[in-house]
């Protein structure tokens, strides 16, 4: 296989992680109650305060997080189609989008922002 297809599927399963965590991220941040803020802006350290201050801009943060989900899924996009095209010939675009929409759905993000609903504060 030529070392360049194998490129591609590495950076499409990293882009797939990178969407899945900015998804997650989301809802994480999102899904914090003001208490749970405070909390972790006292206790813990840097890390908490950081999340208190990016909470503290929301708009600005929801801008950030869609802006980078979004080049990140059409990055992976464009990558599905590469290697659809390369394996599937004509029918690839065809296959690459309903491939790569499932996938992004599934993996990069409903089951993220499960996760991260269900433990919003380990994750923020």
């Amino acid at each position: 296989m030529d070392i360049w297809i194998l490129f591609r599927f590495a950076l499409f399963f990293a882009l797939l992680v990178l969407s899945a965590f900015i998804s997650a991220a989301e809802v994480a941040f999102f899904s914090l109650t003001r208490a749970q803020i405070d909390s972790l802006r006292e206790k813990n350290g840097a890390a908490g305060k950081t999340v208190a201050d990016l909470l503290d801009r929301p708009r600005r943060l929801l801008v950030s997080i869609y802006i980078g989900n979004e080049l990140v899924n059409v990055a992976l996009a464009a990558i599905s189609t590469m290697l659809a095209l390369h394996f599937f010939e004509s029918h690839g675009v065809a296959i690459a989008v309903g491939f790569s929409t499932f996938i992004l759905l599934v993996f990069g993000e409903i089951t993220p922002k499960t996760f991260a609903l269900k433990y919003a504060r380990e994750y923020a």
